[in-house]
């Protein structure tokens, strides 16, 4: 938890938040520095132990924990919360990302165009949402496994070539009309948009398309 106010409370949390490291209390009856001593006796606790979750070398965060019986600090324990405090915000930050990511997904399969992700390096698709599925009569499983130059209804050279074109010119969009024959024979014409864009050490392709 993060505490509140201007700045950390005192005892405990603001030991572990101001020190940035873990703090431990041994018997909290005996301990000045700890405020909650008559809640904590009230309740029957009597030992605590607090690390700090951090980002980098920034403290973004503090757990505490307590126990019933006063122990003397725990180094196995003490040198281990170091690490977890690191490793909890990293999971905390992949989950923000998932969540994120569940989002756009949500928004993106309830748009009336056509939006796929494709990798040009791997020639296969990453992300296709519920309309390019549904033009193509397809469940998503299906559609991930088709060839982007396929779908694109050109050759792999050619489409290799719009790819090259992209990463040229990042954030413009090439634009070109595509026949598109689904499962079922239907044929349709669309305008499609090819954007690049860079995700760490490689880029990927971002496609969105609408009937014409």
């Amino acid at each position: 938890r993060e505490p509140r106010g201007k700045g950390p409370p005192p005892g405990l949390v603001r030991r572990a938040w101001l020190e940035g490291e873990p703090v431990w209390i041994e018997d909290l009856t005996k301990d000045k520095s700890f405020r909650r001593a008559d809640e904590a006796r009230k309740g029957g606790l009597r030992r605590a132990f607090a690390f700090p979750v951090k980002d980098g070398y920034r403290v973004v965060g503090v757990m505490e924990f307590f126990g019933r019986e006063p122990l003397p600090p725990d180094s196995e324990l003490l040198n281990s919360a170091i690490y977890i405090g690191k490793g909890l915000r990293q999971l905390l930050q992949r989950q923000e990302v998932e969540d994120e990511l569940l989002r756009l997904r949500a928004v993106m399969d309830a748009a009336p165009d056509l939006f796929l992700l494709a990798d040009p390096e791997t020639m296969r698709f990453l992300y296709v949402n519920e309309m390019a599925c549904k033009v193509q009569g397809l469940t998503r499983e299906e559609h991930l496994q088709l060839t982007p130059w396929k779908v694109a209804g050109i050759s792999r050279e050619e489409l290799t070539h719009l790819y090259d074109e992209a990463i040229a010119k990042p954030g413009e969009a090439i634009t070109t009309e595509l026949l598109s024959v689904s499962k079922d024979g239907r044929r349709g014409w669309f305008e499609t948009q090819r954007r690049a864009l860079r995700v760490g050490c490689r880029w990927l392709s971002v496609i969105n398309s609408r009937e014409i």
